[in-house]
C-alpha cells in the first residue's frame, strides 16, 4: 500500500543576499558600527579571495590583498546606498576589491616594463637590431632622462605616477601630501620644462 507524502507548511527562509539588503538598510538607518563590522567580517574572506584570483601574474602579495580588500570595503562605504540586493554584499564588494587589483596589477606590470626598457638601454641590449636606429633611439632616451633630471623630484615622481602609473590626481596628492591643484599644476609645469628642455637637448650634440 503506497501512501502519499504529507506535505508540511515550511515556513520562508530569507535568502542570503535578502539578509544582506535588510542588514545594509538598518546600518544606513541606525549607524550601529556593530552592523557594519558583522558585514565587514562576513564578507571579508570572499572579497580577499577576489583580489587572489584576479592577479593572474602573481605580482602582488598577501599585504597587497589585505590593503586591496579594504580599500574596497572603503569605496563601499562611501557609496553605500547604491547597494540594491541585487547580489550579496560580499560579491558586491568583491567587483570593487577586482576593480582595484586589475589596477594595481597595470601599475606594477607597467612598472617592471618600465624598469626593463631602461636596463635595456643602459645595456645596450635593443631587440631591434638595426644600428642606426639603436642610436637614434639611445640618443632620444638620454635626451628624455636628462631633460627629466633637471626637475625636482617631487616633479619627477608626479611624472612617473600619472604618466607610467596611471594614478589620478586625488591619488598622487594624498600619497605627496598635496593638493590636486598643486599637483596638477605641478604636473602641467614639469610637462613644459621636460618638453622644451628635451627639444633643446635634441638639437645638441650628444656625446656618451
Amino acid at each position: 500500500m503506497k501512501y502519499k507524502k504529507i506535505w508540511k507548511y515550511q515556513p520562508y527562509r530569507t535568502s542570503r543576499r535578502e539578509q544582506d539588503y535588510q542588514q545594509v538598510q538598518e546600518f544606513l538607518k541606525s549607524g550601529d558600527p556593530e552592523l557594519w563590522k558583522a558585514l565587514y567580517e562576513s564578507a571579508y574572506e570572499i572579497v580577499y579571495q577576489c583580489a587572489y584570483g584576479m592577479d593572474f601574474c602573481r605580482v602582488l602579495g598577501p599585504d597587497d590583498y589585505c590593503e586591496i580588500a579594504d580599500e574596497a570595503f572603503a569605496l563601499c562605504y562611501e557609496q553605500l546606498d547604491r547597494y540594491q540586493g541585487l547580489s550579496q554584499f560580499s560579491g558586491w564588494v568583491g567587483g570593487y576589491s577586482k576593480n582595484v587589483t586589475r589596477t594595481r596589477c597595470r601599475q606594477v606590470l607597467t612598472g617592471l616594463r618600465y624598469r626593463r626598457q631602461l636596463y635595456e638601454v643602459s645595456t645596450g641590449r635593443m631587440r631591434d637590431w638595426d644600428p642606426l636606429w639603436i642610436l637614434i633611439r639611445l640618443e632620444r632616451y638620454y635626451c628624455l632622462w636628462k631633460a627629466i633630471s633637471d626637475i625636482s623630484e617631487t616633479s619627477q615622481r608626479i611624472l612617473e605616477a600619472r604618466i607610467l602609473e596611471k594614478l589620478s590626481l586625488r591619488a598622487i596628492a594624498q600619497e605627496l601630501n598635496l593638493t590636486q591643484r598643486e599637483v596638477k599644476t605641478r604636473y602641467e609645469a614639469a610637462c613644459n620644462v621636460v618638453r622644451t628642455r628635451f627639444l633643446r637637448y635634441c638639437t645638441e650634440k650628444v656625446e656618451f
